[in-house]
């Protein structure tokens, strides 16, 4: 795993842009650092949104979730309330400061969702 991201360090100081499956107000001053070091990068994301929407058939295999999903969560969700559920996602890769996770945490308890 080290080797493969040591290898996409060095691909990425010959491109002409690098793209994230992310957005500007989630991840400014991450994109904004990489472009200092590297080149120009955007986030064009949260590419799962437009996944139902591609026409081209040939790329319908591919999918924007790394691992095998879990249905059985789906289903319980669907025996749930409206609006009675707070889901929250890390994705496959997370990585947080302190800071952020602060302030994450303080975004859930002011989301007036009750804990049972």
């Amino acid at each position: 795993m080290v080797q493969f991201f040591c290898s996409q360090f060095e691909r990425a100081k010959s491109v002409s842009a690098i793209f994230f499956n992310s957005f500007d107000e989630l991840d400014c001053d991450i994109l904004d650092a990489i472009s200092l070091k590297f080149t120009p990068c955007y986030g064009i994301g949260p590419l799962h949104l437009i996944e139902n929407t591609i026409l081209d058939k040939g790329v319908a295999s591919f999918k924007s979730n790394l691992w095998k999903e879990e249905s059985e969560c789906v289903k319980w969700f669907d025996t749930t309330e409206s609006s009675s559920v707070v889901y929250v996602n890390f994705g496959s890769i997370t990585v947080m400061t302190s800071q952020q996770l602060a302030k994450f945490g303080w975004g859930l308890a002011k989301s007036c969702c009750s804990s049972t």
